[in-house]
């Protein structure tokens, strides 16, 4: 895969505070095995080892930590096929405001980012697929709105106080997928 996002959705007009860090845009490119069993297997090349980043150097890079299993999944809403996947991904400090995270021994941060892209078979290829129009997402909380700082509204009394019983997936980035064979 081709991959291009951020590290934070693109904030809504309710979300803008002068104290929040700057988005961060990466791309990159990333070799994935999209197994018959429903596992991903990354696979490493010279351009895409892994670094250390537990000896603390400050790099700029991400570091797909792990690549989670695959779905395939027929929409009801337009009745076209996608295929699904998420991978954690370290995000480098200081970055992410999500309360879904985890940081390494250096302080970088572990987000779950989730990969989603319609499926084309190709008949003429023996019914190879192609991934095309692929989205990355990424779990947000949802906000109460608020007046001056407090909450207002009848059925968010409801909620309150629990963390991510609300979630949206908000739009980060694209990514492109093409086949290749592996010898």
């Amino acid at each position: 895969i081709t991959y291009r996002f951020a590290d934070e959705p693109e904030p809504r007009d309710t979300d803008k505070n002068p104290t929040t860090p700057k988005r961060k845009f990466y791309s990159g490119k990333l070799l994935l095995k999209f197994k018959s069993d429903g596992y991903t297997d990354v696979i490493v090349t010279d351009g895409n080892i892994r670094k250390d980043i537990s000896k603390g150097d400050n790099n700029d890079n991400l570091i797909f930590q792990k690549v989670w299993g695959w779905d395939r999944e027929k929409s009801n809403t337009d009745n076209l096929e996608y295929l699904l996947f998420s991978a954690d991904v370290i995000v480098p400090r200081p970055t992410s405001n999500s309360e879904n995270i985890a940081t390494d021994i250096v302080g970088n941060i572990a987000e779950r980012f989730y990969f989603q892209a319609r499926v084309e078979k190709d008949e003429t290829k023996n019914d190879a697929i192609t991934l095309r129009d692929g989205s990355v997402t990424v779990k947000r909380s949802i906000q109460a709105p608020s007046i001056g700082g407090n909450a207002v509204g009848g059925w968010w009394g409801l909620f309150r106080g629990a963390n991510q019983i609300l979630a949206e997936f908000r739009l980060v980035g694209e990514f492109r997928c093409r086949g290749v064979k592996l010898d």
